[in-house]
């Protein structure tokens, strides 16, 4: 059986994407995913997977700064222990060393480009943004085959003539969480619009945006759920809004499929990505766009987004300007005070799921990736 080599400088408590391909890769390929395993959280219980594990702490961004170095020369060191028959690199941080190595050693690389990493993490920097940027676009051209999650991420990478690049969604796999479909509400009042957030939870998320808003409001009962990666945030959101009877806060990471419960069990799902402080979240499509397609349920996203276009298209949420509290606020009355409209959105949802954005969808797309790659 053919090896596949995954790399991903992350864990799988913070991608789950890397997880959902691996495990479809792994139906006809032997698999080893090699991960930046900072907080010893990547558990598999795929025994047809085998994972590598990098420990160095890198939880902040200045943590992995520091250790990049060092994860580069985990990566050569790996790809130069076996015999790989392809490797799988997502985004630049293990792609740069890959290529590398992969050209020498004739491995065929896929690059899996989940976020630009210079709009990511250099958009406040002109310098390091555009010599990040280009390196990346350089590079790119000697890839055998590159994956993006969206059309949206031609238009920011500027790949448009480019006959490499494949659309894997961030769909999830229904197959692992029907067991929760009949999840119900957690015992809050009927009268109460139940919203909620699952995700990383970052200033440029639109956290404080939206607890501003619904802090004020006995209507309406908010739950966020996910890793703070900033202490200093994290304290903040405690101090600020841990009292609150309507706010619930978990800022620390937790199974995936206890994000999925708590998105069956609410009426309203969020993504209010910061359009204008960092350039990726204009082309972001994350999980939970997808989730709440497969849920049923209505999201609420900002305006001059990939998202935005996405929920007008397939009209299954409400698109605010990002930071206008007022039309938040009137966007959240609008759907308590219609039950039809809640369930007319959350049905357009799961139509667009069932048709054209699924988890199956996506792995045959995968894997006619790899099948193009066989006579490499």
């Amino acid at each position: 059986m053919k090896k596949v080599l995954v790399l991903r400088s992350i864990p799988f408590s913070r991608d789950i994407r890397i997880k959902k391909e691996a495990i479809s890769l792994s139906k006809y390929y032997k698999v080893h995913v090699l991960l930046w395993d900072s907080d010893n959280t990547s558990k598999l219980d795929e025994p047809s997977i085998e994972i590598k594990r990098f420990t160095l702490r890198g939880k902040t961004r200045r943590d992995k700064m520091i250790g990049m170095p060092i994860w580069w020369i985990y990566i050569i060191i790996t790809l130069f222990s076996e015999k790989w028959n392809y490797v799988h690199a997502a985004d630049f941080d293990t792609f740069l060393p890959a290529i590398l190595i992969c050209k020498m050693r004739r491995i065929p690389i896929v690059y899996d480009i989940i976020d630009f990493y210079a709009d990511t993490n250099f958009s406040g920097s002109f310098v390091l943004h555009g010599l990040v940027s280009s390196v990346d676009k350089f590079l790119m051209k000697f890839a055998d085959a590159i994956i993006l999650p969206d059309e949206s991420r031609l238009l920011q990478i500027g790949l448009k003539n480019c006959n490499k690049v494949h659309f894997i969604l961030n769909s999830p796999d229904e197959c692992n969480y029907r067991h929760l479909i009949n999840s119900r509400s957690d015992g809050k009042p009927e009268n109460t619009l139940k919203l909620f957030y699952g995700g990383g939870v970052d200033p440029d998320r639109g956290i404080d945006f939206l607890l501003s808003t619904v802090s004020t409001s006995k209507d309406f009962y908010l739950k966020i759920m996910g890793p703070a990666y900033s202490s200093a945030y994290r304290e903040k959101l405690y101090s600020l809004y841990g009292d609150h009877d309507n706010i619930s806060l978990h800022l620390h990471s937790v199974p995936h499929e206890t994000i999925i419960k708590e998105t069956m069990k609410a009426d309203v799902i969020f993504a209010l990505y910061d359009p204008y402080s960092v350039l990726n979240n204009r082309y972001a499509s994350p999980n939970k766009l997808y989730e709440a397609m497969m849920c049923s349920k209505p999201i609420i996203v900002s305006d001059d987004t990939y998202m935005a276009d996405k929920v007008r298209k397939e009209n299954f949420g409400l698109v605010v300007p990002y930071g206008d509290i007022l039309k938040l606020k009137q966007a959240l009355e609008k759907l308590k005070q219609s039950p039809v409209l809640r369930r007319t959105l959350g049905e357009n949802g799961r139509k667009a799921y069932e048709s054209k954005y699924n988890w199956k969808i996506m792995e045959n797309r995968l894997l006619a990736v790899y099948d193009s790659l066989e006579d490499f």
